[in-house]
């Protein structure tokens, strides 16, 4: 059984927003990138999406905002630049399917997430 979901998630049937996953042991940090309500881009992050006795992972959801990328010095984000907007739950089916369900400012969103394969793994000898 796979025991580790670190990868790149998303809806193949909508194309342009997917789910980042860092996972380690029982911990899983997300990257969520998708749209605002006006059709801008807007990451949002799951840094601590601890695993539940169902087996999904739950934690909060942030909105970060930072300097502009080209900023010199870049000043290191703060908590002031962190904003609470809901949380995210990310259940896997087995290692290549799941489900992704998140809250951002009360409007609640569930979408079948499929691990995206840009080619068949390398093994070197």
């Amino acid at each position: 059984a796979l025991s580790n979901y670190q990868d790149m998630w998303w809806n193949p049937a909508e194309s342009g927003w997917g789910v980042n996953v860092v996972h380690q042991n029982s911990t899983i940090f997300a990257t969520l990138m998708t749209y605002d309500l006006a059709g801008e881009g807007l990451w949002l992050v799951m840094s601590a999406g601890l695993q539940q006795s169902d087996g999904s992972y739950l934690g909060d959801l942030y909105q970060v905002r930072g300097p502009a990328f080209n900023a010199l010095p870049f000043t290191p984000i703060t908590n002031a630049n962190v904003t609470k907007v809901g949380t995210m739950r990310i259940a896997f089916t087995d290692g290549v399917t799941g489900t992704l369900a998140y809250t951002v400012n009360g409007v609640p969103v569930s979408k079948p997430i499929t691990r995206q394969v840009f080619a068949s793994p390398c093994f070197v000898a």
